[in-house]
């Protein structure tokens, strides 16, 4: 009867299976005086009115067992460190900038020097800032995101709506259905990217390079075996990551349970190799399309929000001040530069991406051979509300820059805070 009324219920075969560490005891001691020590970095620049540098350590053990024969024993680590900078022009404009690192084990964070670099690098750029100004006007043209900026776009814009999300039983019932990210739930077999560019998702790799990945595991939270799946193939859609939960066009798991719902791993942009040009020669392909449409500049991006650390550390850190940033279907950006037809850069602050949706991938023109790794938390596409799950869970994105034929970045214009009435 039940196969009859219910052909998508699909059993899995019974096992058990064990994916333990040792535990190290934490020296709380020991970062205690890290964290201290990273803070008192901010003290030589003045201009900086808050700033704020955490460490987290969560690790978890869960204990499985269903009525078809699954058990599992599996420890979900995570530790990072994160660092938040804020400060104003003389006229109040506000600035922000962070830092973030995280891994499984502590053990595994970048040294104490490399973190003091770090620390030291930000808060260098957000002074510099101070003196720069932001864009004229609106700026319509080619723009090229490298680094960080270009995985982020990744994260926030695209990735998310791979992601399978079944629509609510009940009409007029939309409470924690990631509307946003939900463009490609009828998509499947149609084109979502340029056919020289593809995507997997892939939890069963630990790294990338040296880097440590935070979306591995061996089995997810549903007990199914983790695998790569081929999400995007020469531009079109082939698949969408989903958990036991079946959806019309995906009626198995391809094992994508993580704290509560269907959410992505390690996500690999992968461009065919015979497109793909070295990194370097990217920004000379921006000036190309610059000299062809008549422009005084380009821009390129390398550094945006991330949407975690603002909705958390910055904001709370803040007091609420960074709202300035907050506008609906935009992306804050911390670090561009325009760049003249000469080559030479210049920093531009206070500017953010306008409109960026993901049909707006479609238009990426070219892209680079090397990659940049991204750890972080990505937010929840099936809302931490209904799933009883976690808000954010670790993820990364392997991406190469990329170049965009066309895309819309705007200044940011509005009414700011008043200034500091004393130093920090």
């Amino acid at each position: 009867l039940q196969e009859k009324l219910s052909p998508q219920i699909v059993k899995i075969e019974g096992f058990k299976n064990y994916d333990t560490v040792k535990l190290n005891e934490l020296t709380h001691n020991k970062y205690s005086i890290l964290l201290q020590k990273l803070s008192e970095i901010f003290k030589n620049y003045p201009e900086i009115s808050v700033s704020q540098v955490s460490f987290e350590y969560l690790p978890t053990r869960i204990y499985y067992v269903n009525s078809e024969g699954v058990e599992y024993i599996k420890d979900d680590l995570f530790t990072g460190i994160e660092a938040v900078a804020y400060s104003q022009t003389p006229t109040g404009v506000p600035l922000i900038e962070h830092y973030s690192t995280y891994s499984m084990h502590p053990e595994s964070l970048p040294n104490a020097d490399s973190l003091n670099s770090a620390i030291k690098d930000i808060a260098e750029k957000i002074t510099l800032l101070s003196s720069k100004q932001t864009l004229d006007e609106t700026y319509n043209g080619p723009v090229l995101f490298e680094e960080q900026a270009a995985a982020q776009i990744f994260a926030q814009s695209f990735v998310p709506n791979l992601v399978a999300q079944r629509q609510p039983l009940s009409e007029g019932f939309s409470f924690g259905l990631g509307n946003k990210s939900s463009s490609f739930q009828k998509k499947i077999g149609g084109r979502v990217l340029p056919e020289f560019l593809s995507v997997f998702d892939s939890p069963i790799d630990s790294k990338y390079k040296k880097t440590e990945l935070l979306g591995y595991y061996k089995f997810d939270d549903d007990g199914v075996p983790s695998q790569r799946t081929t999400v995007v193939e020469n531009g079109f859609l082939k698949t969408l990551l989903t958990d036991r939960t079946p959806i019309k066009r995906v009626l198995q798991s391809n094992a994508h349970k993580r704290r509560g719902g269907a959410l992505f791993s390690n996500v690999f942009i992968f461009p065919d190799p015979m497109k793909a040009v070295p990194n370097k020669d990217l920004k000379q392909k921006l000036l190309d399309l610059v000299k062809q449409r008549d422009l005084p500049y380009g821009i390129i991006v390398r550094k945006v929000v991330d949407q975690n650390i603002f909705s958390t550390n910055l904001m709370s850190t803040t007091y609420g001040q960074i709202s300035y940033f907050i506008d609906q279907n935009t992306i804050p950006i911390i670090e561009a530069y325009k760049v003249f037809p000469d080559g030479k850069e210049e920093l531009i602050r206070n500017t953010q991406i306008n409109s960026l949706s993901a049909q707006s991938f479609k238009d990426i023109i070219n892209i680079g051979k090397d990659n940049y790794v991204l750890n972080y938390l990505a937010p929840a596409v099936v809302n931490s509300f209904m799933s009883g799950g976690d808000a954010y869970v670790g993820s990364s994105i392997i991406t190469p820059p990329v170049l965009f034929e066309d895309m819309e970045i705007n200044p940011i214009d509005k009414d700011t805070p008043k200034p500091p009435y004393i130093p920090s």
